[in-house]
């Protein structure tokens, strides 16, 4: 649970660094139908995701779906940042 945390960290300052005010969170291959959020948001989602995963992991639940919901936050979060590079 600590490396998730350390992960989720690590992750979260880099979005707050890097990502826009407004950050682009849904595409298409097109390039059309482009849906925003405002950077707090858009980032409070996946770390939410990831600290759930966290809490589950620590607390003793099924330990490989934890830590499955953590990669999902933390994938939603690099998405965004190639998104929006």
């Amino acid at each position: 649970a600590s490396i998730l945390a350390i992960a989720t960290i690590i992750v979260t300052m880099i979005c707050v660094l890097r990502l826009p005010a407004t950050v682009i969170t849904q595409f298409s291959i097109n390039g059309g139908n482009v849906t925003t959020m405002s950077k707090p948001i858009a980032i409070a989602i996946p770390v939410f995701i990831c600290l759930l995963g966290i809490y589950f992991c620590g607390s003793g639940k099924d330990y490989m779906k934890s830590i499955l919901i953590s990669a999902v936050g933390i994938a939603v979060m690099v998405v965004m940042l190639i998104v929006n590079s």
